[in-house]
């Protein structure tokens, strides 16, 4: 879905609306959009949404690691696409984004209670997780490997929320970063309780479908 209403790549929003510029298109700055599917060994195992996240990271730190040690990644920004907040409360946190790790807190809850609100994972944080997901959850075989285990209980990690996946995060260092506003948005019925509101919210105009030339193409 999110394919398709925004293509390949995304402007950056802060040289975007460089409103002063003389060329505006001289300054933009294009972020690029990956699109990881999970690998065939998790599907129906440790498919979950937290997963896809943890999963997201790994490929992103082996893909640009192989390019070169100076791409590396430090750290993860992990948003998610089942909770509203308005997004330009972030703008003046842009730095301290970057350079810290943060954990977006509405009413004091956060990731750590279901709350669909970003935050920031370290590589080695990522290392953790994916083991977590190994020792805290069940397999194919019981914990002796005698018997397999019924339909319902192997695999169990593919039925953990956001809360059981981060349970072990230390937030304690962490800069919070308070959102006054935030919405729900996975269930129907949360759903249906926010387009209720009536917010009138507008797609922004940098959310338009946009595709890089093929090689040895031109855009017509």
């Amino acid at each position: 879905l999110i394919r398709y209403q925004i293509g390949e790549k995304i402007q950056d929003p802060v040289y975007n609306y460089r409103h002063f510029e003389f060329d505006k298109g001289a300054v933009k700055k294009p972020i690029r959009i990956y699109y990881v599917p999970l690998a065939i060994k998790d599907i129906n195992k440790r498919d979950n949404l937290a997963w896809s996240a943890i999963f997201g990271a790994q490929t992103a730190n082996k893909v640009l690691g192989s390019l070169s040690r100076h791409m590396t990644p430090h750290r993860f920004y992990i948003a998610w696409p089942y909770g509203h907040y308005n997004p330009r409360l972030l703008r003046e946190y842009r730095k301290l984004i970057i350079e810290s790790n943060v954990v977006l807190e509405h009413e004091q809850e956060n990731v750590k209670d279901n709350k669909y609100l970003s935050f920031t994972l370290t590589k080695e944080q990522i290392k953790k997780l994916v083991e977590e997901s190994k020792t805290t959850s069940s397999g194919l075989w019981d914990k002796e490997r005698k018997n397999r285990l019924s339909k319902k209980e192997r695999y169990s990690y593919k039925g953990y929320d956001l809360k059981k996946v981060f349970a072990g995060m230390d937030f304690s260092d962490y800069e919070e970063i308070d959102i006054p506003e935030y919405d729900p948005l996975d269930c129907w019925k949360n759903y249906c309780r926010f387009i209720a509101k009536d917010l009138k919210i507008t797609k922004p105009k940098i959310l338009k479908y946009s595709e890089w030339n093929e090689i040895g193409l031109d855009n017509e």
